[in-house]
């Protein structure tokens, strides 16, 4: 298994994984499952996960007071050719499993295993792929969904009971991250109680002391997640930059990402990265519980918009900011407002029209974002 280990036991146990090559889906070189409902190839499912790896390996924890640094790291990805993936440069590529449901089921069980040795342990748990759903039912597709027609669910994850199996496990912060459809199924409607598999056996009972272990989905129920070909998904990329800072805030003396921070900082980050596209998509929490998730080596950049109360007078205006960072310019802004992004601290915010009076307003920039509105 491609599996690396970071240092002592005690920590972070992350475990990625990103399904773009579906055999038995449209364009997928196999039998066709009848029932694939539009579905296809992904080819922004294996490039962000292994940006999500690249995040863990070499950007997460790495600040000085850091509670949880990375301990282990497993990696699945299924791409059309064979992957290989290096988690930090000169540590060598190594060869990647791909992610059917034998190997992702394996990796499962050696995860938990490892995060199972300590309370203190924290479980981090990323999955980009094709999902389905009923209602507030999510499950996840494995490279070899519909292998067998009849027993399509055999190779699917139900998420839902996998999320409450992972109660049982000692590590009492645990954080999971679902970048999927949550779209309806026929496959899962003509199912009779059956969702996929769960892997872990959900309890009957909630352990104690209680976990903290918040659910991120790249949608809501009943809707789709989006994607540039070969490159990151909307969800992805909104959420490494609000992992690198929009999502913190000042707990302990230092700047932390907090899970209920970094929610709000997805919503208007994945508002920016998909302008211009033509979708929507708002991105869904679940079980919010705040944690330190991660400690930043320095202050947060954090994303502003500067609009005005009147604002054709915008169109042919000059904003000059000055403050923290110094002093820049930024022409006028395309489409309106202008968005910038800015270190935290203070500013003074000056849009001038070629003829009339300047807007002026001074304000503090602070995460997840900040709205200048120019009187």
């Amino acid at each position: 298994m491609a599996l690396w280990q970071f240092g002592a036991n005690t920590g972070t146990h992350a475990l990625v994984v990103g399904v773009g090559h579906y055999p038995h889906l449209p364009g997928g070189g196999g039998t066709q499952y009848l029932h694939h409902g539009g579905m296809g190839q992904l080819t922004s499912a294996p490039v962000s996960a292994k940006a999500v790896a690249d995040w863990l390996a070499t950007s997460y924890q790495g600040a000085p007071g850091a509670t949880h640094p990375l301990s282990s790291l497993e990696v699945l990805l299924s791409d059309t050719a064979p992957a290989t993936y290096e988690p930090r440069p000169g540590a060598g590529a190594q060869p990647v499993e791909r992610a059917t449901f034998a190997n992702f089921e394996q990796a499962v069980l050696g995860w938990y295993q490892r995060l199972n040795q300590s309370p203190d342990n924290r479980a981090v748990f990323f999955f980009c792929g094709h999902g389905i759903a009923a209602g507030i039912q999510t499950t996840l597709l494995l490279e070899d969904f519909g292998s067998v027609p009849h027993a399509a669910l055999r190779h699917a994850l139900d998420f839902n009971k996998f999320y409450l199996g992972m109660d049982q496990c000692a590590a009492r912060t645990q954080c999971f991250f679902v970048d999927s459809c949550r779209v309806a199924s026929a496959t899962l409607l003509n199912a009779f109680q059956s969702y996929g598999e769960s892997i872990l056996t959900p309890p009957n009972r909630f352990s104690s002391p209680p976990r903290k272990a918040p659910a991120f989905f790249s949608t809501v129920p009943g809707a789709s997640a989006y994607g540039r070909p070969g490159q990151t998904s909307f969800f992805t990329e909104a959420l490494l930059q609000a992992l690198q800072g929009p999502g913190s805030a000042k707990h302990g003396g230092a700047w932390t990402i907090l899970p209920s921070v970094l929610y709000r900082a997805l919503e208007r980050l994945m508002a920016r990265v998909a302008l211009g596209s033509g979708a929507t998509q708002s991105c869904g929490v679940e079980h919010l519980a705040d944690f330190s998730l991660h400690v930043l080596p320095r202050p947060p950049t954090v994303p502003v918009s500067v609009d005005c109360n009147n604002p054709i007078d915008l169109a042919t205006a000059v904003l000059r900011v000055t403050g923290t960072l110094g002093s820049r310019e930024q022409l006028p802004p395309v489409p309106k407002p202008w968005d910038l992004e800015l270190p935290t601290g203070h500013y003074r915010f000056l849009a001038t029209p070629p003829s009339g009076t300047p807007h002026v307003l001074d304000e503090i920039v602070f995460p997840p974002y900040t709205d200048v509105v120019l009187p």
